[in-house]
């Protein structure tokens, strides 16, 4: 037998098979849009690719579906993110329809007390890993092994269902899984991609990848 593989037995495959049927091949969980069920949903395992030009809302519109996996399921994340107190205001705006924005500070600025209800639920829910040191750098593979290994760690608290790299960017990039160099973007994405879709399928699930184009094209009105 090649290590690292299996073939099916029904020893092995029936009660994952049941489980399978029980989900209906597959179909995730409701998100919080009617007209976007039909089209979308979050499993486990699954994977997701988001991309869009500059300010589309990206993040924003995936927040927006994580917090609701939060706030009906209890589920929890684990985000990589350039700016932490942006990506905390986001939520927390979400969850008290209060915003962090001073030009509404007579109207619907959030005040102190607030902001500290709030935030042990959300850093509950959401782990968050920032750059604290900016010459330091993650790889896609080291970002994904810590999500199965809190996952792991917190099975008591529910685990960690899914995990979010936000923006695919500012990953450090073209080194394989094994620490040798690549030097193709198609290897290099073969190797990183099938990784992350194994790791997805062996430990339920469901990996998010946030990617902003580096020099969006325009066409010959500006658009």
């Amino acid at each position: 037998m090649i290590k690292g593989f299996e073939i099916l037995e029904i020893d092995n495959c029936q009660k994952d098979l049941l489980a399978y049927r029980e989900k209906g091949a597959l179909r995730g969980v409701y998100l919080g849009f009617p007209l976007l069920h039909e089209k979308y949903t979050m499993s486990l395992p699954g994977a997701t690719e988001w991309t869009g030009i500059p300010s589309s809302g990206k993040t924003e519109f995936l927040l927006e579906l994580l917090l609701n996996t939060s706030l009906y399921y209890g589920w929890r994340h684990l985000i990589y993110v350039g700016d932490k107190n942006e990506i905390l205001a986001i939520l927390i705006h979400k969850i008290t329809g209060k915003t962090f924005d001073k030009r509404y500070v007579n109207s619907n600025y959030i005040s102190e007390a607030e902001v500290e209800k709030e935030l042990s639920w959300v850093l509950h829910h959401f782990k968050i890993l920032y750059k604290k040191d900016p010459k330091a750098k993650i790889t896609p593979y080291e970002f994904w092994d810590m999500a199965v290994e809190l996952n792991n760690s917190s099975k008591g608290e529910g685990g960690i269902q899914t995990a979010t790299i936000d923006s695919w960017k500012d990953m450090k990039r073209y080194t394989g899984q094994n620490g040798e160099s690549i030097s193709r973007d198609d290897l290099y994405l073969e190797d990183v991609l099938n990784y992350r879709n194994t790791l997805c399928e062996i430990h339920k699930m469901h990996f998010h990848i946030v990617i902003h184009p580096l020099k969006p094209e325009f066409d010959k009105e500006g658009k």
